[in-house]
């Protein structure tokens, strides 16, 4: 075919592949630069709206695949048009590029594309006189028009940022005069100027500059000269850093120090809507995010004394139980209460005709309450937990109604995330359904890259709840779940002046008696009397220990491992002839414990004698 005549079926073929309300011009005659339609968007009564874009196309007899055919590549773009598109064109153009052999119209957005920019600066380190460009191989009308048109709107975004980037500030300052728009401009450029700011803040977050994120957001915080709006975000951001440092120090992400530092930072903000003149859908957020961090620490509190009183039940703790049991019922009561003040509060803001707050207000309240559901079910019956979480999801479905509605997508997921967070992981159909469900709910996401990337997200978190289920618990989780609730019941395991910690640290470190034992193979560890912080936790080894020798008949008792052994290998295993390490690659564990029990309960019965 003739490059006219290439033309011309690539022409039928897109103009075949676009709906009715888009008006094509042809400027194939005109003195375009490279621009061959120009395109309007017309209402259903074909009246014209001035929403107006270029279209640049392309034909090809057939178009070169690469990534196993998801991607199409168009070759020997001229890197002078390109230029022209990128730099000079104040208006938005897409490309098109039509296969005439398979009849398919692939599109590619160029204003705002990073890859296409990634691609052109590169060309030009090069100097390159052509580029060839990759267009993702779904990218195909009429499919997805919806995500094509989402492109222009797009390109018509980005060429008003670079164009205001572009303006010196006084011929800008002029036309706000000019057309009498002074106070709306000094109005729309601080919510630009506080939106920037806070996406500032996040991408030092995600790429895990912590001290450079902290620091700004203490300035923003401090700062009364920002608007309440930026110092509300600011403060939320430092909180949810004090988080993310607590996890990577290895400390439990809803601590009970980090819980008091999430509700004292909110009081903070309290005051500061306050005593600044603020909207009311951020007075109403406040106050929300207030309740709900004290929610979550009721919930921790009463999560922790569950576990307590689990464990208390399986050993037959008696005393202790009853003491656990009364702490345990006068805080549940606190803490629906604060779930149903939660709920009151998203209840005024939708009557307040403040909505836009209410999907991410109710995704940190089911966050918050997610692990009393779950504990709520070991301890209780699934019947009080599934009214509970039948109760929840009615809120989270109105919440992600409105996410839809108002096409805000990032509270959207976070509904949906947080909706899957009460699921129950040992019942697969209840899992099962509660995903299919929240995808139902990302599926709502016009954005289609959002959109994938949030699948995405949510099928990793079933596999990794998966997965977590097929795994036998190791010593580690064992670790980490007592200092989870150590950390719940208000015990802050790094305070060196904190006896009950000192006592919980030494238990902690000897839960694997694995360095101590392997040094001789007739060493046998038993456990002795447990105090009150081995009652709190349920930790074994939080209290007095004997270590034996099963060959010479030694016995000493103490409360730290490390300790005894000092004492017995000074008494007895430096002059030891029949000490025998065991194998470097041994590792200790419960199932060899529980034998050398068997084998030697003459041994563990010597504390009822000593």
């Amino acid at each position: 075919m003739t490059p006219k005549e290439l033309s011309r079926a690539a022409y039928r073929i897109f103009v075949g592949a676009i709906p009715p309300n888009l008006a094509i011009r042809s400027q194939e005659d005109q003195e375009d630069y490279g621009v061959d339609y120009e395109v309007e968007l017309t209402t259903n009564q074909d009246e014209a709206t001035g929403y107006i874009f270029k279209i640049q196309q392309k034909g090809a007899h057939t178009l070169r695949r690469m990534n196993d055919g998801k991607t199409v590549i168009l070759e020997k773009f001229p890197i002078a048009k390109l230029t022209y598109y990128l730099r000079e064109l104040r208006i938005p153009i897409l490309l098109v590029a039509v296969e005439i052999s398979s009849r398919t119209v692939f599109w590619c957005q160029l204003q705002g594309n990073p890859g296409v920019e990634s691609a052109y600066a590169n060309a030009l380190r090069r100097g390159r006189q052509t580029i060839s460009l990759h267009i993702c191989a779904s990218n195909a009308l009429p499919q997805t028009f919806d995500d094509f048109m989402i492109a222009v709107r797009q390109s018509s975004d980005w060429l008003l940022v670079t164009g205001m980037i572009d303006t010196p500030t006084h011929n800008f300052t002029a036309a706000a005069l000019r057309g009498d728009k002074l106070d709306d401009a000094v109005s729309r450029v601080r919510d630009h100027l506080d939106s920037l700011k806070c996406e500032q803040l996040e991408l030092l977050i995600q790429n895990k500059k912590r001290k450079e994120a902290l620091d700004q957001a203490r300035l923003l915080l401090e700062s009364k000269t920002e608007t309440p709006a930026i110092r509300i975000a600011a403060g939320i951001n430092i909180t949810r850093i004090a988080g993310s440092a607590e996890a990577e120090a290895g400390e439990p992400a809803d601590s009970g120090q980090y819980l008091r530092f999430r509700i004292a930072m909110m009081l903070r903000l309290l005051r500061i809507v306050r005593t600044t003149p603020t909207p009311r859908r951020l007075r109403l957020y406040v106050r929300c995010m207030l309740r709900s961090a004290r929610l979550a620490f009721f919930v921790n509190r009463a999560t922790a004394l569950s576990m307590s009183l689990r464990i208390q039940k399986q050993t037959g703790n008696d005393f202790t139980r009853h003491i656990t049991e009364a702490q345990r019922q006068p805080l549940t009561r606190l803490l629906l209460r604060e779930l149903r003040l939660c709920a009151n509060l998203v209840g005024v803001a939708i009557e307040d005709s403040c909505c836009e707050v209410v999907p991410q207000l109710w995704a940190y309240a089911v966050n918050d309450i997610a692990n009393y559901v779950l504990e709520l079910r070991e301890v209780a019956s699934d019947e009080a937990a599934a009214r509970l979480e039948s109760w929840l999801d009615y809120r989270t479905a109105i919440s992600v109604e409105i996410a839809a509605l108002l096409k805000n997508w990032n509270d959207l997921i976070l509904c949906s995330l947080a909706y899957m967070r009460t699921a129950n992981p040992r019942d697969v159909l209840h899992r099962n359904r509660r995903f299919a469900t929240a995808v139902s709910f990302l599926k709502r996401i016009a954005d289609r890259d959002m959109r994938e990337k949030s699948l995405a997200t949510l099928d990793e978190y079933k596999h990794g709840l998966e997965e977590v289920l097929k795994r036998s618990p190791t010593i580690d989780d064992d670790v980490s779940m007592y200092r989870e609730l150590a950390a719940s019941l208000g015990v802050n395991l790094a305070d060196p002046n904190d006896e009950i910690a000192q006592i919980i640290n030494i238990g902690l470190r000897d839960l694997n008696p694995e360095r101590v034992v392997k040094k001789c193979r007739y060493f046998y560890v038993s456990i002795g009397v447990s105090g009150v912080p081995a009652q709190m936790i349920g930790l074994p080894t939080a209290g007095s220990k004997f270590l034996h020798c099963t060959r010479h008949n030694f016995t000493m008792m103490g409360y730290s491992l490390d300790d005894i052994y000092g004492w017995f290998e000074s008494q007895h295993c430096s002059k030891c002839r029949d000490c025998e390490p065991l194998p470097p690659d041994w590792s200790w564990t419960l199932e060899w414990q529980e034998e050398q029990d068997k084998i030697h309960k003459s041994f563990a019965n010597r504390k009822y004698q000593l």
